[in-house]
């Protein structure tokens, strides 16, 4: 027997925790008296998706929206050449999923939205944006919201474009994100102790030259929700799922001290220990050492820090200006601080303005010096990527300024060839692979849990103790090999997506 609500949202189910953007959507649209229901399984085998389908959708649907977060970012130097599915699946197999829902659901608009369908809009041109009806942009609170409220009454809604329909918070903004809240329900099926997403603020104070994410340059007050409305979403997850980890979503979470403190203070009044994962960013904490110690105190146990470079010249050209001293100023103030008590992923860019290939060489070196090796557990460098077409970033809105020649054709999802004194995106992407191949080998346990889904996997394990030996250790005395701890990981998100599975079925 179906269910009818209003709208179905579908979110990725890739490894790890829940992301938050359709349940932020979600949670708006219920407060505005919509009947939604979300849907964590995109990535399901066809009949899970058929079950899930005959289960949920029905001719009452007004709208059924899927997450452009489900882009598959290309991993390896082979890929970086050959087009790839924006949706994961290939378009036929796309085409074959939407003409399915349209079966059970042919009253609904199908609308796509998130954070990709900015940051990579030709892999979503190219495969399969056609397919949708609709297309929302930035952030979609409140165009999510004027769509159903148009369909329902009839009427219509504003749009920057007719082909395809463009909805954006340029027409429909969503000025109330500081008083929101993201209110889970018994129609996103959360498991009891799982791990959740959750927002304290969106955008960030800085703009990075290479950065084409939104909410940028922006004051700390703005989009930054209050205490007591935070306070509020923990205790109730808490009361209602069990909820103690969570996975931050804020492009940058210690953007200045008062926000910290306010963490502190926020973590201190729960009745559970907070644990989470979040963006961190490296020079805050090299210029306000005591950020350490109170990120620790109130519950990290996980992070990214985007240092990019410790080439200074580099460095200065796109605002990531620290340098290799000023870096290891900052790794030290960390290794005294966290002790090996935070799981450390480190982003490295190569093909900055003044990188070449030395560059990787450098990084290497730098990579496996004690205090580095014994501070972070993962550094990962990835080629500079531009998008010409998209001109969000200014690398790409002036890219010959900082050195780039675009002659050459574009690539899958119009990525730029790019050539700067002498030194290629190819090359650099060649020089990434290069350089996980040789880090990786200073450590036995080589597939250790992803930063942002420790929390996740803490929360499902029996005994987290031993989950964190491996990530923040490299021992264990639970499991001989990586084979073995990365099969018990693979066992424990399988046993959870399977009850998650089982709930929206049965439930």
């Amino acid at each position: 027997m179906t269910s009818n609500f209003d709208v179905v949202l579908f979110s990725p189910n890739i490894e790890g925790a829940r992301l938050l953007g359709v349940y932020s959507l979600a949670s708006h649209l219920r407060q505005n008296d919509i009947s939604v229901k979300t849907i964590w399984n995109w990535y399901s085998t066809f009949p899970e998706f058929y079950a899930i389908c005959k289960k949920v959708l029905s001719p009452s649907v007004l709208v059924i929206g899927v997450s452009s977060t489900l882009l598959n970012f290309p991993r390896i130097i082979n890929d970086y050449d050959r087009p790839e599915s924006f949706f994961y699946y290939d378009k036929d197999e796309l085409k074959k999923r939407i003409d399915l829902m349209r079966k059970f659901a042919p009253n609904a608009k199908f609308v796509i939205g998130g954070s990709q369908i900015s940051i990579s809009p030709e892999g979503a041109h190219s495969m399969g944006l056609e397919l949708f009806d609709i297309v929302v942009k930035g952030q979609g609170e409140e165009s999510l919201l004027a769509i159903v409220q148009s369909l329902k009454g009839g009427q219509r809604f504003r749009t920057e474009s007719i082909t395809p329909p463009v909805v954006s918070d340029k027409i429909y903004p969503y000025d109330s994100f500081n008083q929101s809240n993201v209110m889970f329900t018994k129609d996103d099926n959360i498991i009891n102790g799982e791990a959740l997403p959750i927002e304290f603020s969106r955008g960030c104070m800085f703009k990075c030259s290479f950065c084409a994410y939104p909410l940028t340059n922006k004051s700390r007050d703005e989009y930054t929700r209050s205490f007591d409305i935070l306070r509020e979403e923990l205790i109730y997850n808490y009361n209602e799922f069990g909820v103690t980890n969570y996975f931050v979503s804020d492009d940058l979470l210690n953007d200045s001290m008062e926000k910290v403190d306010d963490i502190c203070r926020l973590a201190d009044s729960l009745p559970f220990k907070l644990q989470y994962s979040a963006y961190v960013r490296l020079d805050l904490i090299r210029r306000f050492p005591t950020m350490a110690d109170k990120l620790r105190d109130s519950g990290l146990v996980s992070c990214y820090f985007g240092v990019e470079t410790i080439n200074d010249r580099s460095g200065k050209a796109v605002g990531k200006g620290l340098g290799r001293v000023r870096t290891d100023e900052a790794v030290d103030i960390l290794d005294k601080s966290w002790k090996q008590s935070v799981l450390i992923t480190v982003g490295m860019i190569l093909g900055l303005p003044y990188d070449n290939t030395d560059t990787v060489h450098e990084l290497l070196e730098w990579a496996q010096t004690d205090i580095v090796s014994r501070t972070f557990k993962n550094i990962n460098p990835l080629p500079l990527i531009i998008h010409p077409k998209r001109s969000v970033s200014s690398i790409e809105i002036d890219n010959e300024k900082y050195g780039y020649d675009l002659s050459k054709p574009l690539l899958a999802h119009g990525r730029a060839d790019w050539v700067t004194k002498n030194y290629s995106y190819q090359q650099a992407a060649k020089d990434a692979d290069y350089f996980k191949e040789q880090y990786f080998k200073q450590y036995k346990f080589r597939e250790i849990i992803a930063w942002g889904n420790l929390p996740y996997y803490l929360a499902l394990c029996d005994n987290p103790a031993d989950i964190l030996d491996v990530c923040l250790h490299d021992r264990s005395n639970r499991w001989s090999s990586d084979q073995e701890f990365l099969q018990y990981v693979n066992s424990l998100e399988t046993q959870h997506k399977k009850r998650y599975f089982d709930s929206l079925i049965k439930g």
